[in-house]
């Protein structure tokens, strides 16, 4: 009795081409917050309106109180941790592929 694999090899190929992705997205990251990003999650074309409509500066500069609750109310998110948290995932998933 003999049992044949198909696909395996291209299995194989995806698996290594992803593991190569994941290892080479080990370490510290720069991420852009893109106008598609804020675009896709808020009624603003950019981060740089986003912030002016709430009379932010820069996000450095915000208070943190203040800008979680401007965030929770403009954007799809609870917070601004909630925005880092799914702008990084979204990094991600378009480095990896997925």
């Amino acid at each position: 009795m003999s049992c044949e694999l198909r696909g395996l090899n291209e299995f194989e190929k995806k698996i290594t081409n992803l593991t190569n992705k994941v290892e080479s997205l080990q370490g510290n990251h720069e991420i852009v917050i893109t106008d598609e990003f804020v675009q896709s999650h808020s009624q603003f074309q950019s981060m740089s309106e986003l912030l002016s409509e709430g009379g932010f500066s820069s996000i450095e500069e915000a208070d943190d109180k203040e800008f979680d609750h401007f965030i929770s109310d403009k954007t799809d998110f609870n917070s601004w941790s909630d925005f880092q948290e799914n702008l990084a995932q979204d990094f991600f998933d378009q480095q990896l592929g997925l």
